[in-house]
């Protein structure tokens, strides 16, 4: 598809990987997954090294937003105890050698779940999905000042900041002082012609300016795309 077509120079970004971890030997490169925003490519080093790159596809929007705000997050989430794989290096404009944003991080350890959740024990299983909702709530307790994405400050102008955290929120890690909320990056809001509309991106504050700042994004974007060119299915239908 024309919307998943990315031209970049290979030889540039595995420069770029063998600079970003101290080495020089690659063994191989290849694709290894197609996901919704991005290709994801799997570089193995000649000593079994494994490295993992993301880049996007040339439909996805925002671009630069995207990328910075997905490397703040895997960094915080990290800073709060949960399981991240470590970001070597990223760059969020294509005026680089690469020709292409990227990000550069190493390739999480263990197995797809699907894998191996049929042959886990209901103790193991258990486990697994109690670990799974501590990390939800762990995410959910976190009292964030405003809507939006979470960036690192060197990232945005300024008046694209707010601060991370509602007033009195106390942080133990002084890391996060270097982040912030920014405008959002979700696809959602910038997909197709949306990202033409003139209205405020973000950071908004709960309960008093979404609805003034993001209705016209939702009155110009109309019917979601789910709901399009549905053909309603009522109860005398199944009678």
């Amino acid at each position: 598809m024309a919307e998943q077509y990315i031209e970049f120079n290979v030889e540039a970004l595995q420069k770029v990987v063998a600079q970003s971890i101290n080495q020089k030997s690659i063994a191989h490169m290849q694709k290894l997954a197609e996901g919704s925003f991005n290709r994801v490519l799997l570089l193995t080093m000649n000593d079994g090294l494994e490295i993992i790159i993301k880049i996007l596809y040339s439909i996805t929007e925002p671009r630069k937003l995207a990328t910075e705000s997905e490397v703040a997050m895997l960094d915080y989430l990290c800073l709060k105890g949960i399981p991240m794989p470590k970001v070597y290096t990223w760059f969020s404009e294509k005026n680089n050698n690469v020709r292409t944003e990227y990000i550069i991080m190493e390739k999480a350890v263990g197995q797809p779940l699907e894998a191996c959740w049929s042959s886990l024990t209901t103790k193991e299983q258990t486990c697994l999905v109690t670990s799974y909702v501590d990390i939800e709530q762990k995410i959910f307790l976190i009292s964030f000042s405003c809507y939006g994405s979470i960036y690192y400050k060197t990232a945005l102008p300024w008046e694209q900041q707010a601060d991370l955290y509602s007033p009195g929120v106390e942080d133990s890690d002084s890391d996060t002082s270097q982040l912030c909320i920014g405008p959002t990056a979700d696809y959602m809001f910038w997909r197709g012609k949306h990202g033409q509309l003139e209205i405020n991106w973000g950071p908004c504050i709960p309960y008093r300016e979404d609805h003034r700042d993001y209705l016209p994004l939702l009155m110009a974007a109309g019917n979601p795309p789910t709901f399009e060119n549905l053909d309603p299915e009522l109860p005398k239908d199944y009678s």
